[in-house]
């Protein structure tokens, strides 16, 4: 039997398909682990953004609150004040 190396280009295979596998092979992280990752990510960032959603609510409403206090506290503050006559 005659000694034959094997090469790519014997099987009729580019230098660029092969660069090109190469990357995908080992360079690239697994799709299925990059997958889970970006879907843990997404999950973990939409949940603190309810979190946020929410407290930015009571928020607004503690401020609505104060505001108003604020307002009627002033009113007050008015009618206890001596008349000034010019």
């Amino acid at each position: 039997m005659e000694n034959v190396r094997w090469s790519p280009h014997t099987v009729g295979i580019s230098d660029n398909t092969l660069r090109s596998d190469i990357f995908h092979r080992k360079i690239r992280p697994q799709p299925s682990k990059q997958k889970k990752a970006i879907q843990t990510a997404i999950r973990k960032n939409k949940e603190a953004n309810a979190v946020l959603a929410r407290l930015n609510s009571e928020l607004q409403q503690q401020l609505k609150e104060v505001h108003q206090e604020r307002i009627a506290l002033e009113t007050q503050l008015e009618q206890l004040r001596p008349l000034t006559v010019l």
